[in-house]
């Protein structure tokens, strides 16, 4: 049933009704509280439409598919170029100061002929270039020194080393300095193994 009420539940006051708020400033956002798209103005079930005030701009949802430049990103990729310099900077170092076949022979050299280092420098380089595994096709003669294979079965009586292992640079330096001891005592010419046509020079200098 209808229920009326008196007059005084029907009176309008004349006063009018304050003005809405007015929206808060800045950038608004459409949100549905239904899915799908909104339905034309007056259509039955239309979505009701909020506007919402969003604070900042950070606030604001970004799609997935579009990218967000970042600081960090590009500090991170800043960091690869330079990583990838410094490591060419110590591969460079490295194999500049790695041990070389001429370095070996030249610390074989040193640790078997003292005093006679340098000369003996000399003649390794004439006689190899300072290549330990160097061996002559026509003559045989072997590493650092160019040891002879007229000598193998003195070096394997005295050693026990085979003229492969002349290809070792200690070993070879080793055996020449005892080859240039036995040419001192024999001949007074401890360089005489490596000179031209075997000469004799007692008491002579470096042949190199």
């Amino acid at each position: 049933m209808l229920h009326l009420g008196d007059e005084s539940d029907n009176h309008v006051s004349s006063n009018p009704l304050p003005d809405p708020a007015p929206p808060p400033r800045g950038p608004l956002r459409l949100v549905t509280r239904f899915g799908g798209s909104p339905a034309p103005s007056g259509a039955e079930g239309s979505p009701i439409k909020e506007f919402h005030h969003v604070s900042s701009a950070d606030s604001t949802p970004v799609p997935a598919d579009q990218k967000v430049p970042s600081s960090r990103v590009s500090r991170k990729t800043r960091r690869w170029p330079v990583a990838a310099g410094l490591f060419a900077v110590v591969l460079v170092v490295l194999s500049s100061t790695a041990c070389t076949p001429e370095l070996i022979s030249q610390d074989a050299i040193r640790a078997y002929w003292g005093a006679d280092a340098a000369c003996a420098t000399r003649i390794a380089t004439r006689e190899s270039r300072l290549q330990p595994t160097v061996v002559n096709p026509r003559s045989g003669t072997t590493g650092l020194f160019q040891i002879h294979p007229i000598h193998a079965t003195w070096i394997k009586a005295k050693y026990g080393y085979t003229m492969v292992d002349m290809k070792d640079p200690f070993k070879n330096a080793r055996v020449a300095k005892a080859l240039s001891n036995e040419a001192a005592r024999m001949y007074g010419d401890g360089w005489q193994p490596w000179r031209y046509g075997g000469a004799r020079i007692p008491g002579g200098g470096c042949p190199a």
